[in-house]
């Protein structure tokens, strides 16, 4: 399937936009990832980021019937998230 991982990233990227993420930490600025819509952001900009993030870091495993919903409307309607 051409795009899939593409589309894979989009339906991840929509899932923790619903969850209240603000952010994918990359870690590489590529062409690849600046044409899915990936910036560069200055050090000061992430370190205060990454400290507002983690007090929901332990709700990682609370998003699972969350995910199972989302993946069920993805399975049932795929353009639906877009």
């Amino acid at each position: 399937f051409p795009n899939a991982s593409k589309y894979g990233l989009i339906v991840l990227c929509k899932f923790l936009e619903r969850m209240g993420y603000v952010f994918i930490d990359c870690q590489q600025e590529t062409t690849h990832l600046t044409s899915l819509g990936a910036k560069l952001i200055p050090r000061r900009v992430f370190l205060e980021s990454i400290q507002s993030a983690l007090p929901r870091a332990h709700l990682i495993d609370e998003m699972r019937p969350y995910w199972d919903a989302f993946y069920k409307q993805i399975v049932d309607d795929p353009v639906s998230i877009l």
